[in-house]
């Protein structure tokens, strides 16, 4: 393709320095006038087929060139085979399809879904989650311990998830995420599965794709409480689902190819929007409200291709969140302490077939507010006449 965009371009300057030359001359099949250079009809070298004298020239004169004369014609079967044989097909190379190239390489070009364009991907992850804390009571006067125990907290959750993008324009994306999700608590017992917090975003890009430049995206989600609320289930006999509120997310993210590794970061800032109206029992007291705290976000992180089949990756994904505020029916407000979660992951892409690349990924939490372990498995999805994936 580059090697094309050059020639195009001693074309382009070719017939710009040589007006009274017909520039597409040598790329019209029609002339009996050969090209010298043509060794091969079915070559699929990319060079175009060089200039020649043309005999039957409309002003009457012939143009000079260095190259050797074209056979002459001939009345026998074997020279007018010769001269066949010798002429432009319909896919060989010309000044023309060049000149073509090389102006649809300077339009702008996006990394994100064509225009019109659908994809579905298909998701599998799991996370272990195991946690232990201190349940302590004292006297009246604090001078005596009246209860002591630890408990342990083990969770394992399953997300099936199916996403789907829509080129809305060339540099706009529109996602759509449906979750399902499955839990087990391996302490109480206590299992569920239903739907996840289903969420609608946007990725856009700004600027075209340029070379040896970064690629910049910008990205927003609105995230759904279409889950079962952690705050209006019975705790004690029920898992949630979801977070149990609308969440709004806003951020951005960088990625710059060097060859064979691409390089990439992002952050992000999510809102929270309070619930209220809640009745949920909480000891001896009523939770009414909740204020969520806003997070921050961001990662970092490479992929290096090992060949065209196979590519490994690796990030850290960071995210601090701010104090929740509850509030209680007898007028107790009680904010929960700053959290902070942080994985390291790592990934393996696999080529399965010249458009299907199927991720594996495996991540562990650097932090205790963190999962202890995620796996995940994701592939594209292929809908004859709806997906555009493989095609």
């Amino acid at each position: 393709m580059i090697s094309w965009g050059k020639k195009g371009h001693i074309v382009l300057l070719a017939c710009v320095a040589a007006l009274s030359a017909p520039c597409l001359a040598f790329a019209d099949s029609s002339s009996d006038a050969a090209p010298a250079a043509a060794a091969n009809s079915g070559s699929s070298s990319g060079a175009a087929p060089a200039p020649t004298a043309t005999s039957g020239s409309d002003n009457g004169s012939s143009t000079s060139s260095s190259t050797s004369a074209a056979p002459a014609a001939s009345g026998t079967p074997s020279d007018q085979a010769a001269r066949d044989a010798l002429k432009q097909k319909s896919g060989d190379a010309s000044s023309e399809k060049n000149l073509q190239d090389v102006f649809k390489a300077a339009q702008p070009t996006y990394s994100l879904l064509k225009a019109g364009g659908i994809d579905m991907i298909y998701s599998v992850n799991y996370s272990y989650f195991q946690d232990s804390t201190i349940d302590i009571a004292l006297n009246n006067d604090s001078s005596a311990i009246t209860r002591f125990r630890i408990e342990n907290d083990a969770q394992h959750s399953f997300t099936n998830d199916i996403s789907m993008d829509y080129g809305v324009w060339d540099n706009l994306t529109a996602n759509f995420d449906l979750p399902m999700i499955s839990k087990f608590d391996t302490i109480s017992g206590l299992k569920t599965t239903g739907l996840g917090d289903v969420s609608v975003g946007m990725r856009w890009q700004p600027f075209p794709v340029k070379l040896g430049l970064p690629t910049t995206t910008l990205f927003g989600t609105f995230s759904t409480a279409s889950g079962s609320s952690p705050y209006e289930i019975d705790l004690n006999n029920n898992l949630s689902t979801g977070k149990g509120f609308y969440s709004i997310t806003g951020g951005a993210s960088v990625s710059k190819v060097i060859d064979p590794v691409v390089l990439f970061a992002s952050g992000s800032y999510s809102y929270g929007i309070p619930i209220t109206g809640l009745n949920q029992l909480r000891g001896s007291e009523v939770l009414e409200r909740v204020n969520p705290g806003d997070s921050f976000g961001f990662s970092f992180g490479m992929a290096y291709s090992l060949n065209y089949d196979v590519s490994i990756s690796s990030s850290v994904q960071v995210s601090a969140g701010l104090p929740t505020k509850f509030t209680f029916t007898n007028g107790t407000i009680f904010n929960s302490s700053d959290d902070l979660t942080s994985t390291l992951n790592l990934g393996v892409s696999l080529r399965t077939s010249p458009k299907r690349i199927v991720n594996l990924t495996f991540g562990f939490g650097l932090t205790p507010d963190s999962p202890n372990l995620i796996l995940g498995f994701n592939l594209p999805v292929d809908i004859a006449g709806l997906t555009t994936t493989g095609q």
